[in-house]
């Protein structure tokens, strides 16, 4: 990042502008419309000329990393379908309730079996199990 430039965008991603709504500049990325600077790390970066905002100066490129990165474990996060096979890989219980079918608890969390390929996996960000308490008793 020179001074007096935005960074390059990054296959066609462009993440430096004004962040405000009601300004003239929200989402231009014309650097005339900016005032950068990199040389005094105590003020910012970047200043909108229009509403005086100073949005982040952001790199593009590992932006774009940092998407790929997740994007590669994001079947870990929500509840899904881990058989990567099935058509329902990486589909979320959330989202596709209709391709899975919950049925019963291992421990506190709620267990769910794909339709598709049968494989079953548990949601580790459930619930507690309200029947845990009976269950035990008995």
């Amino acid at each position: 990042m020179s001074e007096g430039r935005l960074p390059l965008a990054a296959s066609g991603l462009q993440l430096n502008f004004c962040k405000t709504l009601a300004c003239d500049n929200f989402g231009r990325s014309d650097a005339n419309l900016y005032i950068l600077q990199h040389s005094n790390p105590k003020r910012p970066a970047m200043v909108c000329r229009e509403c005086g905002a100073f949005p982040p100066l952001l790199n593009n490129q590992e932006v774009l990393h940092e998407l790929a990165r997740l994007s590669q474990h994001h079947h870990e996060g929500l509840p899904s379908c881990k058989d990567v096979q099935c058509d329902n890989y990486g589909l979320s219980v959330h989202t596709h309730k209709d391709r899975y079918h919950a049925f019963g608890f291992s421990g506190d969390r709620q267990r769910y079996r794909c339709k598709s390929c049968q494989g079953t996996f548990v949601d580790r960000w459930s619930g507690s199990n309200k029947n845990a308490f009976f269950k035990k008793r008995c």
